[in-house]
């Protein structure tokens, strides 16, 4: 008997998209950061849209935040999300 697979998640468009850009950036951009990447590309796409889609990208844990402590100008501390992917080797 064989055991049932799992189905991929059908992601949209423009969630992959986001997908690529935080591949590509490596400054861990926000979602005013990433729209305003589409809008240089000349997509326009709004910063709730890019919240929407990243929250649904952490839900099926593509992504995930990661606090992070900062030191700033005179030791003043601030947290910042880090979005990380989770990259599976196919063997």
């Amino acid at each position: 008997m064989m055991s049932p697979t799992k189905q991929p998640t059908k992601l949209p468009k423009t969630a992959i998209e986001i997908l690529k850009v935080l591949y590509v950036d490596g400054n861990n951009p926000n979602s005013i950061e990433i729209a305003d990447i589409f809008k240089r590309r000349g997509i326009e796409i709004d910063s709730r849209t890019v919240r929407y889609h990243l929250k649904q990208l952490k839900n099926i844990k593509l992504v995930k935040n990661i606090d992070k402590i900062i030191f700033g100008l005179y030791n003043v501390m601030q947290k910042e999300n880090i979005l990380i992917f989770r990259k599976e080797v196919k063997t």
